[in-house]
């Protein structure tokens, strides 16, 4: 199993040299504009920051042990679980099949996601202002859930909030599982 112990950067330049390990210990970042093709990437421990217009595609990633901000495209079929926090920024796009975010998931303002086997979010969930989260399987969220400004949280079979639910009046919840119980 080839393993990589530290932080790399990857540029447009780098990416077609990119090593085929299978393990990646550190800090993962894709500058803007990057395309980064990683067929062996099996588990990232650390964070991975995707840029602005950056592609990833990692076919065998299974579990992000840590982080993700995405700003970009992660196509990442395999991926069912991110220990931490996710941040997913405007008009990027998601994975399927990624059943688990460990801590916080924010939309940011304008932004949109849309998860559709999410079952569970270990954290709290942020739609900002004018956002969407589309989260049809999501049936938990340990923390609260904070709606903004014209934000709007499809979650259907949502059954459990542990926290607290704090939603701006022009705000819109589709949670008939929830509100049903």
């Amino acid at each position: 199993m080839t393993k990589h112990m530290g932080n790399f950067t990857v540029t447009k330049d780098n990416a077609t040299t990119f090593p085929p390990i299978e393990q990646f210990y550190g800090h993962l970042t894709i500058e803007a504009g990057a395309h980064l093709v990683a067929p062996n990437l099996q588990l990232i421990r650390g964070w991975l920051t995707i840029g602005e217009d950056a592609i990833v595609e990692a076919g065998h990633l299974g579990v992000i042990d840590g982080w993700l901000v995405n700003r970009g495209t992660l196509e990442a079929p395999s991926l069912l679980t991110i220990s931490r926090d996710a941040v997913i920024h405007p008009g990027t796009s998601m994975v399927t099949g990624l059943a688990r975010i460990g801590g916080n998931l924010t939309v940011p303002r304008d932004g949109w996601v849309k998860l559709d086997d999410l079952t569970e979010i270990g954290g709290s969930l942020t739609v900002a202002d004018n956002a969407l989260a589309h989260l049809p399987k999501l049936e938990r969220i340990a923390g609260s859930i904070t709606l903004k400004e014209l934000s709007k949280l499809n979650a259907g079979a949502l059954k459990h909030i542990g926290g607290f639910y704090d939603a701006d009046a022009s705000a819109t919840l589709v949670a008939p599982a929830f509100l049903a119980s």
